[in-house]
């Protein structure tokens, strides 16, 4: 609808990442209870990981051993990674932030995740500087 609204578009991406993350472990899940040779280690983290993205949380939120977390390091969740989130403002919002930015450090630290303030205006302006500038 082209309206601005950083938390929307936040919860839209994770939703997409946590859908792509649960249907990759549902595939590992369905192929490692299949195959006896499996470590029983990889299923167990699998359905942990299952579990929590079936209670539409990332998979980072799953408690696993270390042990576990060797068994699904492979498939590379998407959600199982730290966040950082970046706000992009204008240049005059770019020290303090506004108020998008500060509804989006709610999400982020509600998530315990990181959030960066950025202005891809000032980057472009950076870049067309001449050198001698």
């Amino acid at each position: 609808d082209g309206s601005v609204d950083p938390v929307r578009d936040a919860e839209l991406i994770n939703l997409e990442l946590a859908l792509a993350d649960l249907a990759q472990v549902e595939k590992r899940l369905e192929k490692a209870k299949k195959d006896k040779k499996a470590d029983p280690l990889e299923v167990t983290a699998l359905e942990k990981i299952k579990a929590v993205l079936d209670n539409n949380e990332p998979a980072r939120n799953a408690e696993l051993s270390e042990d576990e977390e060797v068994q699904i390091k492979a498939l590379g969740l998407l959600t199982r990674k730290a966040m950082i989130y970046a706000a992009n403002v204008s240049d005059s919002d770019l020290a303090e932030g506004n108020n998008m930015v500060e509804k989006l450090r709610e999400v982020a630290n509600a998530e315990g995740a990181k959030l960066v303030i950025v202005s891809a205006q000032v980057e472009a302006e950076l870049v067309e500087l001449e050198a001698e500038d």
